[in-house]
């Protein structure tokens, strides 16, 4: 799948919706549960079951990073499967430091 920053995507197995960020130039194998996600809208396949080893969750308003740094995502709607592309689980995006104000 090619995905482009401004999309919105969604799990098949759980309410997990997100927002591409930041995008790689090229395809991708961007899953949720461990099954692929789809566009927001789309028609969800009911029949797909969630790989429990990939339901460690999604946290409302936090941005999850590929470890390459090319994929960037932030999560619009929580759900409970884990994010990953090509098998590897999306990291939690730290936080910037905020510049000191002394």
């Amino acid at each position: 799948m090619r995905v482009r920053t401004g999309q919105r995507l969604q799990s098949q197995v759980c309410t997990a919706e997100f927002i591409v960020i930041k995008a790689p130039d090229a395809e991708i194998d961007l899953t949720a549960g461990g099954q692929p996600v789809v566009e927001v809208g789309a028609d969800v396949d009911q029949g797909l079951a969630p790989d429990s080893a990939m339901m460690g969750g999604t946290a409302l308003g936090k941005r999850y990073v590929g470890l390459s740094g090319t994929l960037e995502v932030l999560v619009t709607k929580p759900g409970a499967a884990t994010l990953a592309n090509a098998g590897q689980v999306l990291q939690l995006k730290a936080p910037n430091p905020l510049p000191s104000t002394d």
